[in-house]
């Protein structure tokens, strides 16, 4: 169990910018695909750059690559747009400690303080620490004094300037100082440390002893309360003891006191540089005259640095800011500032003409409202606000930006991160077996490339042309059959070697017989050699003229996709992409987790501004898996769509060390030879990806990669007690023709009656490995009785009690024949 939490959230008011599509900001998807040992990895390496290598290994499932508009490679980080607190112009910053445990909030706000006011605290720190340097050399006492007067009245607002500035840990550990350290705290201690030379009593006791021995109780104490709350996950949970919810609030009610002390520290010791000062002067009265005079005027200034403090602490309490702005709602404009001026000035005036009498009633005032307005720092958290935590923490730091973006700077940065279009490629596997995942990753907005092989389409004076197109016309309906109309496809064909322009322009005849007027509207012209396809020879790499023509028109028909479905994204969603690309890179991440699990599934960041749309649309660009229509899976996402990719590929091509594991050996073979699958073995390869079994396995069944024998829904329960070693699954693309099989799946009647399915244009075999496992799933879950009888190529399936029906592949006729029995 989690002992502490820490999250930031950023809320964005006002106009978010021009983040949209059309920025580029996610990659356009290009699917490479065509039947084995066709030159698609060799087409891909060709077109990213990469040499050509005669010893290619094939491609298992998928490899995926990154490219620029120049085609040159990439890497998935290159797509994180980058922090967003960077663009803050306005706004507030809140950290607060929240108690899981219970509803006690502490809340610490602060401004966020950006542009020229931001500067000019660095140029005011900048100076000092340089007068710092310089003076040392002269006045030591003087300037040490002054360093350490400033590191306390201007640190904190460095402090606040770094937080949303930094990044990672570093904002978090800048935002504990800011809420352990209260501002007001220290100013109010160091000036109290500060007064107390005047009294002989408190200047008799001190010692550099007792110095530092109170500076090692105040830094013990700070040390002690920042591992309390700070962002280190101690090893022995420190932060177990805050979930007694009083302890957190005294804890927070310390902070002010702790405050004071270390201010006064270093009060004190700037004090007591001014009274040793003092007695130098007295000594050295005759060679420096005007000493005591110039150390008066050191201590006016600084306490003339209080005439900023005052104004603010009264503007910044609750009650009387209230109190102003109803003031202002009675009156006029004119006359609420001709009153507000006349008031500081005033204010200004007492102080110019009298510091001391300024200090000496103000002084109490600003810790009077220092104490009310950490009084109001603590609050009872909201039911409603409970649930977006995570149950299994005793705390929650949390910190919060509201504000509004810097739109100008925005628009830059994007530009300057996506300058132009990139491409993430697949290159799909030819094997059959993985022909049944390809569905996964088909979507309409993506481009598809069909690769096939030039020279065995010419060979033998285009003899088995004919026969070669079919297996076109196969991936064309393949990809048709899941996409919208329009979508671009294009044809590329690899090995053209020293083929002249009159062989390529009888085989573009041949093809557009063939195809032309089923896919015209899909097919991309290559206008360079005037044909319906691009001839390439990837021996010739990048060099290779039809790979440069092909490089140039997927650049072009993917901006005219682009500048097409141009639509508007929330600021967020680009901050979300960020989190799931940087969770991809880590090893130990957790990549499927539950709709409530995924505000808080990316470390230290909390998502507010998303919903289902936003995993919607994440799921049509290809970057989790998220299927909302599916009860069972609506409230699973996966953020790594891959991960179901490496588990076919180990069910269909598993690693030699796996297959001959001790206890699986069994398990494997029966999956390979009549494609069932054991709870074991599924359980074992599910493990390898370290994420949660039914999560995934209901993924796998919702794809139709595997299917259930039995159904929970039903109660219908396993063959056998020994469930661990029973069948649970069947995987379609993995079962057994039937001819190889003992038992048929049908016995012949002549009582049987037939129909027929046809499909005019195409029938592929994963579509029906598809409709088998539908079959079976609608017919167990409302009658459990029946062996299953199943093949490649035929399924027994039960209609009613005493009604089966047989579904039979006629590949070659593109038919699939249904019997039911009449009995």
């Amino acid at each position: 169990m989690q002992a502490k939490s820490f999250y930031e959230k950023l809320e964005v008011t006002g106009e978010q910018g021009d983040a949209r599509d059309k920025q580029f900001v996610f990659p356009r998807q290009f699917l490479v695909l065509g039947d084995s040992e066709v030159g698609k990895t060799s087409l891909v390496n060709s077109l990213t750059g990469n040499p050509f290598d005669l010893e290619q290994p094939k491609t298992q499932g998928i490899d995926q690559s990154l490219v620029d508009k120049e085609w040159k490679s990439c890497n998935l980080t290159e797509l994180v747009f980058g922090d967003l607190w960077r663009f803050l112009k306005t706004g507030d910053v809140e950290v607060s400690l929240k108690g899981t445990g219970g509803r006690s909030v502490v809340v610490q706000q602060f401004e966020v303080i950006t542009g020229l006011v931001r500067w000019i605290i660095y140029f005011y720190a900048s100076t000092i620490a340089a007068l710092f340097v310089i003076g040392t050399l002269y006045t030591r006492n003087l300037s040490v004094a002054f360093l350490l007067f400033y590191i306390i009245y201007y640190g904190h607002l460095i402090f606040q300037c770094c937080t949303i500035q930094a990044y990672g840990n570093l904002r978090f550990i800048l935002a504990t100082l800011v809420f352990i350290l209260s501002r007001r705290g220290l100013i109010v201690g160091l000036y109290l440390g500060l007064r107390s030379h005047l009294y002989e009593s408190v200047e008799e006791y001190a010692s550099t002893r007792t110095l530092i021995l109170l500076g090692t109780v105040a830094g013990i104490a700070f040390v002690a309360v920042f591992l309390f709350i700070g962002p280190l996950q101690l090893p022995f949970g420190i932060g177990r003891l805050v979930k007694n919810q009083k302890f957190i609030l005294i804890l927070c009610y310390c902070r002010l006191l702790l405050s004071i002390f270390i201010g006064s520290m270093f009060g004190f010791v700037v004090g007591l540089s001014f009274k040793r000062l003092d007695l130098t002067c007295e000594s050295f009265s005759e060679t420096l005259p005007t000493c005591k005079e110039y150390t008066g005027q050191l201590i006016y200034n600084l306490l003339s640095s209080f005439l900023w403090e005052f104004p603010i602490a009264f503007l910044e309490t609750r009650r009387l800011r209230t109190i102003i702005f109803s003031i202002k709602e009675k009156t006029s404009w004119v006359t609420f500032i001709t009153l507000l001026i006349v008031v500081l000035f005033c204010l200004y005036k007492l102080a110019w003409d009298s510091p001391e009498f300024y200090f000496q009633i103000s002084f109490p005032l600003y810790i009077f409202f220092t104490i009310h307005q950490e009084w109001f720092c603590t609050y009872s958290q909201s039911r409603d606000e409970e649930h977006m935590y995570p149950p299994n923490s005793f705390m929650t730091f949390e910190l919060m930006g509201y504000g509004e973006i810097n739109t100008k700077l925005l628009k830059r940065a994007l530009k300057e991160t996506f300058p132009s279009l990139k491409l993430k490629i697949f290159d799909f596997a030819g094997d059959k077996e993985y022909y049944a995942f390809h569905h996964i990753f088909l979507k309409s907005h993506a481009l598809y490339v069909i690769v096939f092989n030039i020279a065995k389409l010419v060979e033998d004076n285009f003899r088995s042309v004919n026969t070669d197109i079919k297996r076109l016309q196969f991936w064309l309906e393949s990809v048709c059959s899941h996409i919208l109309p329009k979508t671009p496809i294009f044809l590329v064909g690899t090995h053209r070697g020293d083929l002249d322009k009159i062989c390529m322009q009888i085989l573009n005849d041949h093809l557009r017989k063939h195809l032309w007027d089923r896919y015209c509207d899909e097919l991309v012209v290559n206008d360079v050699d005037e044909l319906i396809f691009f001839p390439v020879e990837n021996s010739k790499g990048e060099n290779d003229v039809g790979v440069q023509s092909l490089r140039i028109k997927v650049m072009s028909v993917a901006k005219e996709r682009e500048a097409a479905s141009d639509c508007d994204i929330p600021l967020s969603w680009i901050a979300i992409k960020d989190l799931i690309i940087n969770q991809r890179e880590k090893q130990n991440a957790k990549f499927c987790v539950t709709l409530e699990e995924f505000p808080y599934a990316f470390d230290n960041f909390i998502c507010t501004d998303w919903s289902e749309e936003t995993l919607r649309y994440f799921h049509e660009k290809g970057l989790v898996i998220y299927l909302d229509k599916n009860p069972e899976l609506s409230e699973w996402v996966l953020l790594k769509p891959e991960i179901l990719v490496n588990i076919i590929i180990q069910l269909v091509t598993p690693q030699p060390q796996m297959k001959e594991e001790r206890g699986f050996r069994r398990d494997w073979k029966l999956l390979h030879r009549k494609g069932m699958l054991t709870k074991s073995l599924l359980t074992r390869i599910i493990s390898t990806v370290q994420e949660n079994e039914e999560a995934l396995t209901a993924f796998l069944e919702e794809y139709d990669l595997i299917c259930p024998l039995s159904n929970k829904k039903v109660n219908i329960c396993s063959l056998s007690d020994d469930e661990e070693h029973q069948p649970t699954h069947f995987v379609p693309s993995l079962l057994p023709m039937s001819a190889d099989g003992y038992i048929p799946a049908w016995h012949d009647s002549t009582t049987d009656k037939k129909f027929y399915v046809f499909f005019k244009r195409f029938l592929p075999e994963p579509l029906f490995h598809r409709l088998l496992s539908r079959a079976h799933k609608n017919s167990k879950l409302e009658f459990p009785n029946g062996p299953v009888v199943m093949f490649k190529d035929v399924g027994k399936f039960w209609m009613s009690p005493r009604q089966p029906y047989r579904l039979k592949l006629m590949k070659e006729e593109a038919i699939i024949e249904v019997t039911f029995s009449s009995r």
